[in-house]
Formats: C-alpha cells, sequence, structure tokens
C-alpha cells in the first residue's frame, strides 16, 4: 500500500492517493517512527502536485534525511523538499539541503540518487 499510495501521489492521482492513504492508516501501527515519515513523503507529493509548496513543507520539516529507512526514501525526501523550498523562493535552503547532503559514493550511478542531488 505505501509504495502504491507513493507512486500515487507522485503522478497526480490524488482521488486514489486519498483513499489508499487511508487504507494504509488503518493497517499502519500508530506511533511509529517510520510510518509517520513515510505518511509525510506521500502527503507532500500530493503537496507538489497541487503547486502547494508550503503545504508539502508543513509535512516535511519535521524529519531530516536520516530520518529515512532506505536510499529510496531519502531521495524522495530531498527532491521533494528541494521542490517546495525552491517554489516557496527559498533557493538558498534548497541549495545548502542538497550541499549538506551529497550522493554517497555508492549511489553515484543510481538514477534517483543522480535527480535528488541535483
Amino acid at each position: 500500500l505505501y509504495l502504491g499510495s507513493l507512486t500515487l501521489s507522485m503522478t497526480g492521482a490524488s482521488t486514489r492517493a486519498n483513499a489508499w492513504l487511508e487504507r494504509l492508516g488503518e493497517a499502519a501501527p500508530s506511533g511509529d517512527p517510520a510510518f509517520a515519515f513515510r505518511i509525510a513523503l506521500i502527503k507532500a507529493s500530493m503537496a507538489l502536485q497541487h503547486d502547494d509548496s508550503p503545504q508539502c513543507l508543513h509535512h516535511l520539516e519535521p524529519f531530516e534525511p536520516s530520518d529515512a529507512g532506505t536510499a529510496f526514501e531519502r531521495y524522495v525526501y530531498l527532491m521533494a523538499r528541494v521542490a517546495g523550498l525552491a517554489g516557496a523562493g527559498r533557493t538558498d535552503e534548497a541549495v545548502g539541503l542538497l550541499d549538506r547532503n551529497p550522493v554517497p559514493a555508492e549511489d553515484a550511478d543510481d538514477d534517483l540518487a543522480m535527480r535528488a542531488s541535483g
């Protein structure tokens, strides 16, 4: 459900993403920080699809890249946060975030990592 919700949120299928998000919320443990991070990624992606940078940042600001459980989640977080910051006119912060979170050498050939690095 998580990857489906995230995918739908990134493609602009908000109605379906919301329905899947509800199902995900029913199945997930409450109080789980990994779950909270994943929900934030989905909601931030939906906000970006609606050109709502402040809402995107609202969902992501409680978290850091280190909260990601996987490299995939780290790069999705970075891309969404940078897009939200840039969309809100906070380009210096966006560049700084990328500078503070370089792509590790082992991910240098990863397509998603390359997109996240700017």
